[in-house]
């Protein structure tokens, strides 16, 4: 199986900008009663972009791109209906600060999250 940083890879060039850099990305799956959906989120100096995926992480329709004004909205319209959205902490510079919870290294935190599967598969 390929590395899910190069499957991601081309996601995320995909939706920068000219001259936009991104600082990370995830993957999220969203589950409902009979079917599920697969997103990537870029996070960039200047916004978040969320990019549905088919199953081979491939883009699948537009992204969806969400400036913080339009984040705080988003979170805001969660709370009236009664869903759980929140911010859970900041990030800039070498450090990733979770609200409550101290501040942790984005270089130790890329080495345990690059690490985790291979270990608990037994790989190396």
């Amino acid at each position: 199986m390929a590395d899910l940083g190069e499957k991601l890879r081309p996601v995320v060039e995909s939706v920068l900008a000219p001259g936009e850099h991104s600082l990370g990305c995830c993957v999220a799956t969203q589950q409902g009663l009979f079917k599920g959906r697969v997103v990537a989120i870029v996070v960039t100096e200047e916004r978040l972009v969320v990019q549905g995926m088919t199953r081979r992480l491939e883009p699948d329709g537009e992204p969806i791109s969400l400036p913080p004004e339009r984040i705080a909205a988003v979170t805001a319209c969660a709370g009236e209906a009664g869903v759980l959205a929140r911010r859970i902490g900041t990030t800039g510079g070498a450090a990733l600060t979770l609200d409550g919870a101290g501040a942790i290294s984005l270089s130790e935190l890329a080495k345990v999250h690059q690490t985790w599967l291979p270990s608990f598969m037994g790989t190396p």
